[in-house]
């Protein structure tokens, strides 16, 4: 049996569209048996940027027997299943879109991204599109405290191409998943960048006869720019699963001044003589704080600690 390695590209109830690496052809990919045995439980068994071996049984048609090792994962937690939803896998950026105006800028769903690409070791870039519309003062204000923290931001336009040229600078030669809420013209960011996408994403829209116009799975295209993946508009970017006692290592901000609290152990919550909650607005913002007791407060883990 001839076993060959395919990228996943996109998949919908588990029929996957797979890149041989060496030929660069295009095959149907689909589990030899029910399921695809990975050693756990899991909401998504292959996303796009995953690696599996398999070998050609048809015209075109491949049976899937195994998924190689990931080197990260982007990731949040599905409150339905009640498990780990993997959104792409083997990236090096993440673009985390959001609006100049409206829809309003959340603070509160980037960082929770942002904590994911630290935990994973995916480089996150923050972009702020639509700016052709303005941007609002809160939009301003968060740009300039992931700037002090020595995130990069990028400002872009997709009727004015302001931006753009950075954005390329950053897909060159990697491979980058972009993520965002509805409505904050992330797929065409997309479409500007890499005018096939569209097409693309239309075609398998009305294969399976979803809305056309908005991606509801996640799909990568090998673009001369690098190697995209656009993400369905997430409303909710939950990371329940997270344990607790590791949130405050990915707030990096935290790292100069938690070395002077006096526990160890200390959470920066009310511990007394800590060093984090004493820098508040003198090195530590205060928005950026109210996010991370937000997002400890919702980890599973915590809450039967905090009791």
């Amino acid at each position: 049996m001839n076993y060959l390695e395919f990228e996943v590209i996109w998949g919908v109830n588990n029929i996957y569209s797979i890149l041989e690496l060496n030929s660069k052809l295009i095959y149907e990919g689909i589990f030899k048996g029910k399921v695809l045995e990975t050693g756990c439980k899991e909401y998504s068994p292959l996303v796009p940027g995953d690696i599996v071996l398999g070998y050609i049984y048809s015209s075109r048609k491949v049976y899937i027997d195994k998924r190689l090792s990931r080197k990260n994962i982007l990731w949040r937690y599905n409150k339905k299943a009640d498990l780990r939803q993997t959104i792409v896998s083997n990236i090096d950026n993440v673009l985390i879109v959001s609006s100049a105006n409206f829809p309003e800028m959340k603070n509160f769903f980037i960082d929770r991204v942002l904590v994911v690409a630290e935990e994973q070791n995916i480089v996150p870039i923050i972009v702020i599109n639509k700016i052709d519309k303005g941007i609002s003062q809160k939009a301003q204000e968060f740009s300039e405290i992931y700037e002090n923290l020595g995130y990069k931001v990028l400002k872009t336009s997709v009727k004015t191409s302001e931006g753009i040229k950075e954005v390329k600078e950053v897909l060159k030669n990697s491979r980058t998943s972009f993520i965002g809420q509805s409505g904050v013209g992330k797929s065409s960011l997309i479409n500007l960048i890499d005018s096939r996408a569209s097409q693309s994403v239309n075609e398998i829209s009305h294969k399976y006869s979803r809305g056309k116009h908005t991606t509801v799975y996640s799909i990568s295209f090998h673009s001369e720019s690098g190697i995209i993946v656009d993400t369905p508009g997430i409303k909710e970017f939950g990371i329940e699963t997270l344990p607790f006692e590791n949130l405050k290592y990915y707030f990096k901000e935290f790292e100069n001044f938690a070395s002077f609290c006096k526990y160890k152990s200390c959470l920066h919550v009310s511990e007394p003589y800590c060093s984090v909650t004493s820098s508040l607005d003198n090195g530590i913002s205060k928005l950026r704080y109210e996010s991370y007791l937000k997002i400890l407060s919702e980890l599973k883990n915590y809450k039967n600690y905090a009791r």
